[in-house]
């Protein structure tokens, strides 16, 4: 696949992966079943993210290794250096590759993940400045980047479980929490973005 810009694939490599025409992807692009974007100078743009969504919508294997794409990124979004830790480890121990990138706050989060573009974010809900439900808000309007899996890691699960209810949030873990806990809340999840 293309040594260019990771995050982008072309309508050759599409077709080549699928096996099928250049004129079969433009026809999807056309038609709107695969996103895509159009620069000023007529180049069309693809994220590889929207490619993968285009495979699973319509159950197509996902084969990241040969689309390119990589060990999946996951941002994690703690202001406790200690909690960061744990969650570093409990990724480590479970063996899949992934990219972990990670901030102390909202502000700092809500830019990690539009820079990393990750498939998954686990997010504290009470951290200075821009709390982890403002963060899940801002996500959901950002029509630039596919949306990511949220895990919420709290102490504060009851006092906003109201809030909660109403956000796209797949899992939520209290604190304190065993890493074993972690690890059985977070790896379906995983290993869904990494087969």
């Amino acid at each position: 696949m293309s040594n260019g810009d990771r995050r982008f694939i072309t309508i050759n490599e599409i077709a080549s992966y699928l096996e099928v025409s250049k004129q079969a992807v433009n026809t999807w692009i056309h038609s709107g079943q695969l996103k895509a974007s159009r620069l000023p100078s007529g180049r069309i743009k693809i994220l590889r993210n929207d490619f993968i969504d285009y495979l699973r919508a319509n159950n197509l294997p996902v084969d990241r290794q040969a689309l390119g794409g990589g060990a999946p990124t996951v941002v994690v979004v703690d202001d406790d250096p200690r909690i960061q830790q744990v969650i570093r480890t409990c990724f480590q121990e479970m063996g899949h590759s992934v990219d972990l990138c990670f901030a102390h706050d909202g502000v700092s989060g809500l830019l990690a993940i539009g820079k990393h573009q990750p498939q998954l974010v686990v997010l504290d809900i009470e951290m200075p400045g821009m709390n982890g439900l403002e963060v899940v808000q801002k996500i959901g309007t950002d029509t630039h980047i596919p949306p990511p899996r949220v895990v919420i890691v709290s102490g504060y699960l009851e006092r906003y479980r109201d809030a909660l209810s109403g956000m796209p949030v797949e899992r939520s873990i209290a604190k304190p929490f065993t890493p074993a806990r972690f690890r059985e809340a977070v790896e379906p999840i995983v290993l869904t973005l990494v087969n």
